[in-house]
């Protein structure tokens, strides 16, 4: 049935929202079925009321992240509530709570919805984060579903207790070692007149860069990759979303003393080191053979003409500390690999170097992963 023009009436949101919240916390065992009903929800556990309902001392504490995600329908609900909830993360805030906003366009099928929901709890659920019904439209202004949606949650509880350690380095990833080089046709600028010394903080790499946009690529071009690549590789970029959530990152980093930390998202790679020197503000001096990326990601994105180190890298923490190498082991212990990159310094410079290239970085350009499929 074909979902009427507008806001989604009464019996949609219950039909096709708040059953699937319904079904989906049932299936997962996390309890928040006893919280919907007709269509609403209220407080349950783990459930961090918006600010507008919270004490000063409590509204603090809390803290909004919002995504948006425009291009792949493959897990856009799943990858959604991802980007909310590393956005938080970045910011050393666990979200609670995901509220989406679903745009779809005038002939959608009611049975879309109900699989854009299912996405998004499926993901929500599995990092024990709840789901609230949100706004549903029908409107001619998209032309594909558009899912946006907001995340509140609470600062870490105690930053100084460190997550139990439950993994060796050993067992980091069964891919670790497949990481390719970087090409230097894959980053642009101008060479510096000299170099600059270390002067500041050490960057870490939390996780593989180019993950999200490898996942979307595979999702949507499955079949003609089929033709190139082996099942076997496809099968390694085959994760669900919540696979790309940096929180358990950023809880281990925050509690071994992390500075800034950026979560890498539209731009990839490149824009989330613009950001961190921005945020930091301070320059930055990066080896960018270094960065963490899987020779998958390399060769799905060379086959799809689209460049890894600008491309949308959800599952991905870019973390600051005063040891480098103690924070990537710290992560590499609990089983996320990790590298120290680079280092702030205290010039104006960005400086990117590949073997004996040395490199400006350019500002945050159009992601690639978009160009891709706007262009496709």
């Amino acid at each position: 049935m074909n979902l009427r023009y507008g806001k989604a009436d009464e019996n949609v949101l219950k039909r096709s929202v708040a059953d699937v919240i319904l079904h989906e916390g049932q299936k997962s065992g996390t309890g928040q079925s006893s919280h919907i009903k007709n269509g609403k929800s209220s407080d349950g556990r783990g459930f961090v009321p918006s600010s507008d309902s919270l004490s000063d001392d409590a509204a603090e504490k809390t803290k909004t992240g919002i995504s948006v995600l425009t291009l792949s329908e493959k897990n856009a609900g799943g990858l959604a509530v991802v980007r909310a909830v590393n956005s938080l993360a970045a910011e050393k805030i666990r979200a609670r709570v995901f509220c989406p906003v679903i745009l779809l366009p005038p002939g959608t099928q009611e049975e879309k919805l109900r699989e854009i929901m299912s996405q998004i709890c499926s993901a929500a659920f599995s990092l024990d984060v709840e789901v609230r019904p949100g706004h549903i439209e029908v409107t001619d202004a998209v032309t594909r579903p558009v899912i946006t949606g907001s995340a509140s949650g609470t600062f870490f509880s105690n930053p100084e207790q460190k997550p139990p350690g439950n993994k060796s380095p050993e067992q980091v990833s069964p891919v670790q070692k497949s990481s390719g080089q970087a090409s230097p046709e894959q980053f642009s600028g101008k060479v510096p007149q000299g170099k600059k010394e270390k002067t500041g903080p050490e960057i870490v790499a939390a996780g593989w860069i180019g993950m999200e946009g490898t996942l979307i690529l595979t999702a949507d071009c499955r079949e003609r990759m089929r033709k190139r690549f082996p099942a076997s590789l496809l099968a390694r970029t085959d994760l669900p979303p919540e696979e790309l959530s940096v929180l358990k990152a950023a809880e281990i980093a925050a509690a071994e003393g992390a500075g800034h930390m950026v979560n890498l998202s539209d731009g990839g790679f490149m824009a989330g080191l613009w950001e961190l020197s921005k945020k930091a503000e301070r320059g930055l001096d990066i080896d960018l053979k270094k960065v963490p990326i899987l020779q998958e990601t390399i060769e799905i994105t060379e086959f799809a003409g689209v460049n890894p180190y600008l491309m949308k890298s959800e599952g991905c923490l870019l973390i600051t500390a005063r040891d480098g190498d103690r924070m990537a082991e710290r992560l590499m212990e609990e089983g996320i690999f990790a590298s120290k990159i680079g280092f702030l310094n205290d010039t104006k410079d960005k400086i990117i170097r590949n073997g004996d290239e040395i490199r400006h970085l350019d500002r945050p350009q159009t992601d690639s992963l978009a160009m891709y499929f706007f262009t496709s």
